[in-house]
């Protein structure tokens, strides 16, 4: 989980850039006072996720309008990466947490490779790239600078989002994640296990059954074999303005640890509060309600239960 639902303040500004034509990212040089508005709202959400006991801290994506759009118009093609988001955005934010541990979401290039194959950018007329080898290409080179860049600022936790596994699920051809409090789709995890999650290299997974969508646990398997792997799952719902029904998060909880050894296995929301800027259904007082909820059933889970 890594957004927050916006201030009213700061989305001014994001509703401006998403009906104005002819400026270029960042856009701080077409809004006056905009730089320095999400500058405070980061600063001011950081300290929010602090005092709510968070472990690991974001910017609530604040910087973002949606969740994987801003990361790629931080692209030149995809051969150049414009450090502004890196060194700019992170490091403020990144030095504001102080000694705490923080993270940085961004799409998978997998995410992006799907999303640029299946548009005008590959073999047309005014296409960037000729065929697919050349954006794969284009994506290893700027990735492996995005991240060297991101460890030389002291980033240590960079999240990978990718939506388009579901695609693969033949149960369901759609996505997990979320769109103004609404499913992008489902499929079912056994469906891909062996394809994604058993090949897949990540030292955490972020897997989501805040509903049925996701199919049976049993998906989980495929990581016995693989200690150093912990597995975050995500059965609370940030699509809702009410809370979660803890008895089927306790009863999920449980069924994982007889799949999975419980110390490998963590507690989260489904995807975030807010993938696109303008946020779900439910106020910041119902967020925060929420993930206080999800705080305090997962202290009392791992503190009252032998891992």
């Amino acid at each position: 989980m890594g957004s927050l639902l916006r201030p009213s303040e700061l989305l001014k500004y994001k509703t401006q850039i998403e009906h104005r034509d002819g400026i270029s990212y960042p856009f701080y040089e077409d809004f006056a006072g905009y730089e320095t508005c999400e500058a405070e709202a980061i600063k001011d959400v950081v300290n929010k996720e602090i005092e709510h006991g968070l472990s690991v801290i974001t910017d609530g994506e604040y910087s973002k309008l949606m969740w994987h759009l801003d990361f790629v118009w931080g692209f030149e093609g995809v051969e150049r990466e414009e450090q502004i988001i890196l060194s700019k955005k992170f490091k403020e934010f990144h030095e504001h947490a102080g000694d705490r541990e923080t993270k940085l979401c961004v799409p998978s290039p997998s995410h992006i490779f799907g999303e640029l194959s299946w548009s005008d950018n590959i073999g047309g007329k005014d296409a960037i790239y000729k065929n697919r080898q050349e954006l794969k290409a284009g994506l290893v080179k700027a990735y492996k600078e995005f991240v060297g860049g991101f460890a030389d600022l002291g980033g240590k936790i960079i999240q990978f989002d990718d939506c388009l596994w579901g695609l693969f699920a033949d149960d369901n051809p759609n996505s997990p994640g979320n769109y103004d409090s609404r499913n992008m789709g489902g499929g079912s995890y056994v469906k891909i296990a062996n394809l994604f999650l058993r090949q897949l290299k990540y030292d955490r997974f972020f897997l989501e059954w805040d509903d049925e969508r996701a199919g049976s646990l049993e998906a989980l398997a495929v990581f016995k074999d693989r200690p150093d792997t912990e597995i975050i799952l995500s059965l609370l719902s940030s699509k809702t303005n009410t809370l979660d029904d803890e008895e089927r998060v306790v009863r999920l909880l449980n069924e994982a640890a007889t799949i999975i050894d419980k110390g490998r296995l963590f507690l989260s929301h489904q995807c975030g509060f807010a993938s696109c800027d303008g946020g779900n259904e439910l106020t910041e007082d119902e967020q925060w309600a929420k993930i206080n909820q999800g705080q305090r059933i997962a202290k009392q889970y791992w503190q009252t239960q032998s891992v």
